[in-house]
């Protein structure tokens, strides 16, 4: 259709009387199109799918607006926004089948039959698994995989799996937290002074406004997002056309919510504007200014992956249409949505619509804007790549299929194997979306909280965290670090996930939520959780001292003191950090831990410190296994 629909031929011909060139290739490409087309389930159908699975979003919706606003027509007769389309399309299509094969996460240059032939040569080292039934069953599955931490899971996968897939997704979290670290350094000069306590949260004030086609009662955070939309072209037709809902605020334990949308016109809208102080507007101005940041954040994925900029609007700010006017279908197999590639930030807005739109706390906005493209920069690539290697299958003659990464897997380590994986990219593409808790998530928390914060007893059992760290460093090297001065600072400039645990995420189901990291608020529980913090601050310092006078020792091809020293250094502490010490995150929780269920964490409430322990032995116990004694046997002996 969307060849059919272009007509790229042109009505001169050659000087021979011929069709030009241009014209011949538009017709070779008409008959390739055509004949894949009509291969179904042939050589071409999985393939295609599996290709369009790591396509632009916005590919096939930008293929049929080509072909729905003109039924036929030349390339020389289209109209600057529709050569625009078309370019970001044809971008699209040739980004898709040049990429199918490529590897392209920061730091891989890589063919994906390549990585999955080097993990499938892994793998055939091993003998074919054994997968049992009942408790049998369910107890393997819980020791070999729901206790597996993310890099322990891929070290189980091979060297290759490990290197080329998970090494990115690691660099790919510090991604994420040095754009959140951003986020906050920006927002301290925004709110220094600014009290914002009777404008969001359980404390704000309602404005109550009488229009003609109802009444409005909104918050004055929801008032700076109505005026930061009010200045996009495309949320005004909402506005204006199927109207606002203010979305739900709290006060105390009372849920106040509204149900119907309220239609403005524009006098009411600029009335309603108007009630904010020019110290609200500078707040609401600075925070959709930074909304072009993230957007740079995202145009460096679309452009590497898709090759055009896909956000480039001049004055964003997020549209969220009122689900209550939203037609959703039963049973959709696929769960896109649920994807980052897939958010709805990533799509293109339909021109005209005035479906109703929610009126959200400015401050929510922010947030979610800031943890989904922050994300969405960070891991959409290594998600990418992985999904390429997970569905390599060798093709030989004739078509007949060889072997699959997915056949590899199961063989080797059963279909427990597969679960882990697919669970995993699940976690990590939920992790900016999350839930609100429930009573028993409350509970729990609380319950951590309160062993934990103000317990002179977790700070004095800090160094047998440090001493664990001798699984994967020498311990000559801990004792140096006892002896020199920390540089705190250091260690978080050049190792991000030293920053992530100074946020407050160095114990499971603990943190703070991320709106009052952005907004640098603390309560009760975030004091008390102070001495925790403290004393793994001190540990992690002497920990990156151990790791500087390590690699003094053991690179000589680097410069103490250099940016690719401390580089250097930055990779291995992070690793010695994430395979010896309990951190908050998707990649650092086992997969017990990132279980919604809540008897799960329960019983897994206190079981930070154990697991890492577990998946140290596991892990050189496994290595022994692989590799004999006498190459694993030191790693062994460290980690018992």
């Amino acid at each position: 259709g969307f060849v059919n629909a272009i007509d790229f031929s042109s009505e001169r011909l050659n000087r021979y009387g011929e069709p030009t060139m241009r014209t011949q290739a538009f017709k070779n490409l008409q008959t390739q199109l055509t004949e894949a087309q009509n291969k179904e389930g042939g050589k071409y159908s999985d393939e295609i799918r599996s290709m369009l699975e790591t396509a632009d979003p916005d590919l096939l919706p930008n293929l049929a607006d080509l072909i729905d606003n003109a039924s036929t027509f030349r390339l020389e007769e289209m109209t600057g926004e529709q050569l625009k389309e078309l370019a970001h399309t044809v971008a699209a299509v040739k980004s898709m089948i040049r990429g199918a094969n490529r590897l392209i996460s920061d730091g891989i240059e890589a063919r994906a039959s390549d990585v999955a032939g080097g993990i499938g040569t892994d793998l055939s080292q091993m003998k074919d698994a054994k997968e049992y039934t009942g408790v049998a069953g369910m107890a393997k599955r819980l020791m070999n995989w729901d206790m597996l931490d993310a890099p322990s899971f891929f070290e189980e996968l091979g060297k290759t799996a490990y290197e080329k897939l998970y090494k990115p997704l690691r660099k790919a979290f510090d991604k994420k937290i040095a754009h959140t670290n951003e986020a906050i350094d920006y927002m301290k000069p925004v709110l220094k002074g600014v009290d914002t306590e009777t404008w969001s949260g359980d404390k704000a004030e309602k404005h109550i406004f009488h229009v003609s086609k109802g009444t409005l009662k909104l918050t004055t955070a929801q008032i700076m997002s109505l005026y930061e939309l009010s200045k996009r072209e495309q949320a005004r037709g909402h506005i204006l056309g199927g109207g606002i809902r203010p979305s739900d605020t709290v006060k105390g334990n009372q849920v106040d919510r509204s149900f119907r949308p309220v239609q403005l016109k524009p006098a009411e809208l600029e009335r309603i504007i108007d009630t904010l102080t020019p110290e609200q507007k500078r707040v609401a101005d600075k925070i959709a200014a930074f909304f072009q940041t993230t957007s740079e954040w995202g145009n460096e994925v679309s452009a590497k992956l898709y090759g055009y900029r896909k956000f480039t609007e001049q004055n964003y700010f997020p549209i969220v249409s009122d689900r209550n006017y939203i037609t959703t279908l039963q049973g959709d197999p696929n769960h896109q949505d649920a994807t980052l590639k897939n958010l709805g930030m990533t799509k293109s807005t339909v021109k005209g619509a005035n479906n109703p739109i929610m009126v959200e706390d400015i401050f929510d906005v922010f947030t979610r804007q800031v943890d989904q493209m922050s994300s969405y920069n960070a891991f959409v690539i290594p998600l990418n790549d992985m999904h390429k290697v997970l569905n390599y299958k060798i093709t030989g003659s004739k078509g007949i299929t060889g072997g699959s990464t997915r056949e590899a897997m199961v063989r080797a380590l059963g279909t427990d194997s597969m679960k882990y994986w697919n669970k995993l990219v699940e976690d990590i593409n939920g992790m900016s979306r999350k839930e609100p808790p429930t009573l028993g998530d409350k509970l729990l928390s609380n319950m951590k909280a309160a062993a934990v914060g103000a317990n002179i007893r977790v700070v004095i059992q800090q160094p047998t965290a440090y001493l664990r760290a001798a699984a994967m460093i020498d311990p000559k090297y801990l004792t140096k670090g006892l002896a020199m001065k920390s540089d705190t600072e250091q260690m978080n400039q050049y190792a991000p996930i030293a920053a992530w645990k100074d946020l407050g995420f160095f114990e499971m189901d603990t943190a703070r939520g991320m709106r009052d990291i952005l907004m640098g608020k603390e309560g009760l529980r975030d004091k008390a959780m102070k001495p925790a913090g403290w004393a793994d601050t001190v540990t992690w310092g002497k920990l990156w001292n151990a790791v500087v006078a390590e690699m003094s020792d053991t690179r000589p091809d680097l410069k103490p003191g250099t940016e690719a020293f401390y580089e250097a250094c930055g990779d291995r502490f992070s690793e010695i950090i994430d395979r010896t010490q309990v951190v908050d995150s998707v990649l650092h929780r086992s997969q017990i831990m990132r279980s919604k269920n809540y008897i799960n964490k329960t019983v897994t409430s206190f079981m930070s410190e154990p697991t890492k322990s577990y998946n140290l032995l596991r892990s050189a116990l496994r290595d022994v296994q692989k590799n004999g004694r006498s190459k694993a046997g030191k790693r062994l002996a460290r980690a018992v």
